[in-house]
């Protein structure tokens, strides 16, 4: 894909930065089978993220403005780190010409909005050098960048099994979902604890017949409490802008009192909500002091 630039300074660097093997030369174990192992990407997706890694390189050279990279391509940035003669001497040094660092967050609200417009910046200047947006399953918006793909770890697939969770359990607020669950499960066990043996029908005069509907009526209120829960944190979901049930969860900030501040975004029309929570009581929106998101 050609730049829209015209500045044969950049074509070239661009094209110097495409040509640039990382491994230097053939290999038993080369870079993308080490970041397609580390990630428990397919070939051809590791194929992918490395030439978007080439041109954020070039867009850390050329772009003009500070800029972010996907999780992505900040996975296949941190292993190439690790090649420091590559990345140092043949990368930096002899192909830009200049040292390109890796600066990571320090933490806190003020970071975070920082990142979140640089990453922004950063897929607009992609879009305008190469013509084209970003792949999104290599570059996602930000609200998924700075929301679900924060939430990497690094597991031990030989001692642990790594399951999907529903949809429901990562897509709501997990306070509101862990109080529904426990009072689910707090139900379920007080009535099957106290299930009576028949000695014990025969000495109080319960009739079997009754205790089994009671307790019958005391799960089904429990799980009734839970869709209560469900359908209330549906309408939560309803967007203000496109009223579609799009509005997720993306982040959290911690203020100094105490109060969780909670980002909501709706996948559908990109619309934001901020939300404040303090412990385990939910405020109403623009609880952040008026970001403008939610038009408080």
């Amino acid at each position: 894909m050609m730049l829209t630039l015209d500045e044969p300074e950049l074509a070239e660097l661009y094209q110097r930065i495409v040509d640039f093997d990382i491994d230097g030369g053939p290999t038993d174990f080369s870079f993308a089978q080490r970041l397609a192992r580390d990630n428990g990407w397919s070939e051809t997706f590791t194929d992918r993220v490395i030439a978007e890694y080439k041109r954020f390189v070039f867009l850390l050279a050329a772009a003009g403005h500070p800029v972010t990279p996907s999780d992505q391509v900040d996975q296949a940035w941190h292993l190439h780190l690790a090649y420091s003669k590559s990345y140092w001497q043949r990368l930096c040094k002899e192909v830009v010409g200049r040292p390109l660092h890796h600066n990571p967050t320090v933490g806190g609200a003020k970071e975070a909005h920082k990142f979140d417009d640089w990453y922004k910046r950063t897929l607009q200047t992609y879009e305008r050098l190469f013509d084209s947006p970003p792949p999104p399953d290599i570059w996602p918006n930000a609200f998924v960048r700075f929301g679900d793909d924060l939430h990497y770890q690094r597991v031990n697939t030989r001692r642990q099994w790594v399951v999907t969770k529903p949809d429901f359990l990562w897509r709501f607020p997990m306070t509101t979902l862990t109080t529904a669950g426990i009072a689910v499960v707090a139900a379920t066990v007080a009535v099957l604890a106290f299930v009576p043996s028949e000695s014990a029908y025969a000495t109080s005069g319960i009739a079997p017949a009754t205790y089994m509907t009671v307790m019958i009526l005391t799960v089904v209120a429990a799980f009734g409490a839970l869709a209560v829960v469900y359908f209330v944190n549906r309408q939560n979901r309803i967007c203000p802008s496109c009223h579609s049930y799009s509005l997720e969860l993306g982040r959290s900030f911690e203020d100094k009192n105490d109060f969780r501040l909670q980002e909501f975004q709706c996948r559908k029309c990109g619309h934001r909500v901020w939300r404040e929570e303090a412990k385990f009581k939910v405020g109403g929106c623009g609880g952040c002091g008026g970001c403008g998101g939610c038009g408080g």
